[in-house]
């Protein structure tokens, strides 16, 4: 079935045959510094001076009114000084205290003298109908982007004019696992341990519409990972950024939500309302993190 679904979608895009392909770019830079001293009335020691910059570029590939191609690229994204120095892994250095690397923020995302691509799909329509999708890697959001708000890979596939609004339905494969392609369980008979590889997924349908100075979402997502062994589980341990210590492993979660926004003239008005639900799988109680 999965070739199936893969043959199909090739045959969707070489089906629109030869055509040309007017390019859209469009970009911004941002930068911006802060001198932090005493932030917290001289409770804890701060004196911190640092300047963070971005300059960000989307291209688009529009073949025809039914298909595009997006990517969106972020160069040189960091801390000023950052680049010039050392790239490593280590999280820990010699000390606990005072080795932690400030370039360890940025791991594994091709910032340091290269460029990182945060989005790349194929936006298409299905000519004739109300029925639109993207498939590769794209933002994912809902609501305020309290709920979900970042780049994942998968499928969105819209379905327009729908009661006067506009219906979205989404799936990402959020984490391959720890072991590559290997989606099970393994035990190690050498230091009898376990490595759980198995994925993380995510789906997300939202309903969109708006009457007027108003607009509205009703929404749902669930997220499931199947990897449910201490150190292996997507969140927190592989989001490659600095954390507490002990933090719930999340392995299940469930959230709806309805978010409403209201403009008239210069008065614009946010507001948001979710129910959030998970559960950790991991039984890790005597190591203090349950």
């Amino acid at each position: 079935m999965k070739h199936v679904m893969v043959i199909l979608l090739l045959i969707s895009v070489l089906a629109c045959g030869s055509f040309a392909t007017d390019f859209k770019v469009n970009g911004v830079y941002t930068a911006w510094g802060q001198s932090q001293h005493a932030f917290t009335f001289n409770k804890d020691s701060y004196d911190d001076n640092y300047v963070v910059q971005m300059l960000r570029f989307k291209v688009q590939g529009i073949a025809n009114e039914n298909l595009k191609f997006v990517t969106r690229l972020d160069i040189a994204q960091g801390w000023w000084g950052v680049d010039n120095s050392l790239r490593t892994v280590e999280r820990w250095g010699k000390s606990y205290t005072n080795k932690f690397g400030g370039s360890n923020l940025f791991d594994f995302k091709d910032t340091n003298f290269l460029v990182h691509v945060d989005q790349a799909y194929v936006d298409f329509n299905i000519p004739k109908t109300s029925i639109g999708a993207r498939v590769g890697r794209m933002w994912y959001g809902l609501g305020n982007k309290i709920m979900v708000d970042n780049n994942y890979d998968g499928i969105q596939i819209d379905v327009k004019n729908l009661g006067g609004g506009k219906l979205t339905a989404g799936w990402a494969k959020v984490s391959e696992g720890v072991d590559g392609l290997r989606d099970k369980a393994d035990y190690n008979p050498v230091d009898s341990s376990y490595t759980d590889s198995r994925d993380a997924h995510l789906f997300t349908l939202n309903f969109h519409n708006k009457a007027g100075g108003f607009s509205y979402d009703a929404y749902g997502m669930y997220y499931k990972d199947a990897s449910i062994l201490d150190n292996d589980a997507y969140v927190p341990d592989h989001l490659q950024f600095f954390k507490t210590r002990f933090s719930p492993q999340v392995t299940q979660l469930t959230a709806v939500g309805v978010s409403g926004s209201y403009k008239s003239g210069k008065l614009k008005v946010n507001g948001e309302v979710d129910y959030l639900t998970g559960k950790d799988d991991i039984n890790n109680s005597t190591f203090g993190a349950k």
